[in-house]
Parts: structure tokens; C-alpha cells; sequence
């Protein structure tokens, strides 16, 4: 029987997916759907439709969808996972389909998920998911529309713009920002995000957990940009160093690099506020047109060097410091 679950869930339904999961994806998986998304009693900013296909009372197959946040149109799909008894089944196929189907009727028009797996990875692209080159992610737009289309025109955006503290409704329009092929190689050293031309993104729905977990660590905060009809185009971020410093970071999309400054100034109020006086930018050396923006809200070039450390990749920083 397949059924469809929305929060809040009870515990034994949420220890239940754990249960699938860590069968499914092995027993130190981490989830990029968290329980207290699953449990949340409050209003969400977008639905969420947790998927399970049930045998004998049992989990054996499921996935979590969330689409709408502050864009409606976009969607994700994590934690595809069938029990390993019950792989070869159709299941994940059956569950799949009816993410479709129901994504597409509530007039979505482009739903991401991320794989590594390349067994996974044939069955999305029978059912019409395509990778996006340079990524790990792959996208559904349905049988007649191009996602490059999609994506150009999508981005095309116009005044007014919103400045403002990230919200739980960034959580999916987050995704297309972040795997645009930026000409900046080095996007956000708070959060070790590099441009897709530098390393093939990989995170689908946990893109927003790296960036609540600054909050959620009580370490920093995080900010976003968006047009009036709620696509994301800049985030920054604010971090608190034992040091006593701030360490600030963010990008735009690379046709709103006019709005970093601005964006960049949001999170820099932020440390003001929270009483800081010292603040820092690590910036690559490749990045220099980040570096001139960076110059524009008064930071200045150090001697200071390091090497900043991606999954695959290195590249070279200078320190930039404003007091």
C-alpha cells in the first residue's frame, strides 16, 4: 500500500523512516530531511509529502518531496530508498511516478534531486529526470520543456529586490542559485561552497542544512536576495570566529553581482548588531572582481594568505579585513 504522510509526524513514524533509511543507505547515514521538519506542528512554507510504500505495518520504500517556498514552481525529492530485500521490486519506480504526477498536477515546473548512484540515477532517467552538466543533480521539467529554458527566463528577474534573513522557504530556491556555472570560483567559505566549474555540486535537499546549521550551532546567520515573486538570486553569510572576528561570505546569481554589495552589507549589519567590530573575507585569488565589490564596502587586501580545501579540489585565498 502506498500512502502519503505530511507533518507533523508522530515519533514512531519518524524512528520508523530512520529504520528505512539506515537500511536502505547503511547505518551512518545522514538525512537531509531532518526530524524536526518531520514533527514541525507550525505552518511550513512549503508541503511536504513523505512517501512510504508499507508491507505488513513495515516500511520498505519511500521518498520525501517538498516543493513551493518562497518559489512555488520548484520541488525536490531526497531519500529515494527501498529496503534490500525488496530492491527490484518497482517500488521506488511506483513512488517515483506518483511524485511526478502529483508535482506536475499542483502546476510544478521543475523538481531537482540529487545521486550518486548510478543504478538510481537510470531509473530517474527513464521516468524524465536529466542531469545538470557539471552537478551531481538532476531535474524534471516534464516531456516538452528544456530546463536551460527554464532556468534562463527563470533568473531574467526585475526590481523590487528583498534583502532578509534566511528563511525555512529557502530551502528549495536555494538549489538552482547554488549550481549555476559561476565565473566566481570560490561562492562561500562558510558553508565550503565552490562554483560548479570548479566542483560538480552533489547536495540536493542539504543544501539548506549547511546553512541552517551556522544558526543552529549559534555560530552565525545567513541572509538572502530575492525578486518579488520569491526567486532566490544572493545569499550571504555571517559567521563568529573564536578569534573575535566575523567571517563574512555570499554570491549572487552572476547576472545580480550589482547586488552583492548590498547583500554583503546585510550580513555586516548583522555582526553589528550582534556587537562585533572586527571583520574578515576570504577570497580566492582567482576571484577578483569579488575582491573589487568586497573593496567597494571598504574591505582591504592583507598579507594574509591560506588555501581554502574543497571535497576535490584546493584554491589559493587572500584575507581581506575591515575594522
Amino acid at each position: 500500500m502506498l500512502k502519503i504522510l505530511n507533518p507533523p509526524l508522530d515519533t514512531i513514524l519518524v524512528n520508523n523512516l530512520d529504520t528505512l533509511w539506515r537500511s536502505a543507505f547503511g547505518k551512518d547515514f545522514v538525512t537531509d530531511v531532518p526530524r524536526s521538519l518531520l514533527t514541525e506542528n507550525a505552518p511550513l512554507p512549503h508541503t511536504v509529502d513523505v512517501y512510504t510504500k508499507v508491507i505488513e505495518k513495515r516500511f520498505v520504500s519511500g521518498a520525501v518531496a517538498i516543493a513551493g517556498g518562497s518559489f512555488p514552481k520548484l520541488g525536490g525529492l531526497g531519500e529515494v530508498s527501498t529496503v534490500p530485500e525488496f530492491r527490484g521490486s518497482g517500488f521506488a519506480t511506483e513512488i517515483c511516478r506518483e511524485v511526478l504526477h502529483n508535482f506536475f498536477d499542483s502546476s510544478g515546473k521543475a523538481l531537482y534531486l540529487g545521486t550518486t548512484n548510478p543504478s538510481a540515477a537510470r531509473i530517474y532517467s527513464k521516468l524524465g529526470w536529466k542531469y545538470i552538466p557539471k552537478t551531481k543533480l538532476m531535474v524534471n521539467v516534464g516531456k516538452d520543456d528544456s530546463y536551460r529554458e527554464f532556468i534562463e527566463e527563470y533568473f531574467l528577474t526585475v526590481p523590487p529586490y528583498k534583502y532578509r534573513r534566511g528563511e525555512m522557504s529557502a530551502r528549495i530556491p536555494m538549489i538552482p542559485l547554488a549550481i549555476v556555472h559561476s565565473d566566481w570560483d570560490l561562492l562561500d567559505t562558510n558553508i565550503g561552497l565552490l562554483s560548479t566549474l570548479q566542483e560538480e555540486q552533489e547536495s540536493c535537499l542539504g543544501l539548506y542544512r549547511r546553512y541552517d546549521k551556522i544558526r543552529i550551532d549559534g555560530l552565525g546567520e545567513f541572509f538572502t536576495l530575492a525578486d518579488g515573486d520569491g526567486r532566490l538570486i544572493g545569499i550571504s553569510t555571517a559567521v563568529k570566529k573564536e578569534e573575535g572576528y566575523c567571517l563574512l561570505d555570499g554570491f549572487t546569481h552572476p547576472l545580480h553581482k550589482y547586488s552583492f554589495i548590498e547583500l554583503l552589507k546585510t550580513a555586516l549589519d548583522w555582526g553589528e548588531a550582534e556587537g562585533l567590530s572586527s571583520f574578515k573575507m576570504e577570497i580566492a585569488d582567482t576571484d577578483q572582481e569579488k575582491a573589487e565589490l568586497a573593496a567597494g564596502l571598504g574591505f582591504k587586501l592583507t598579507d594574509e594568505r591560506s588555501v581554502f580545501e574543497g571535497r576535490y579540489i584546493s584554491c589559493n585565498t587572500h584575507l581581506f579585513t575591515l575594522n
